[in-house]
């Protein structure tokens, strides 16, 4: 369960820096900066549910 708690950890971190930049760039989804923060979440999303599918807790 380790290391869900630190993706869990991670994806909070992600979140909180990806708004942070969107509001410097005034909500601009096309800034490359804000892009590849949204990037870097949802590779750490995809981890999250590939823990939960092999842990048998999040079914397909």
């Amino acid at each position: 369960m380790n290391d869900l708690v630190k993706t869990i950890e991670l994806i909070e971190k992600l979140r909180k820096d990806l708004y942070k930049i969107l509001e410097e760039n005034n909500g601009d989804l096309t800034n490359k900066r804000v892009i590849k923060e949204s990037q870097k979440l949802d590779n750490a999303l995809a981890q999250y549910n590939k823990i939960l599918q092999d842990k048998k807790l999040l079914v397909k």
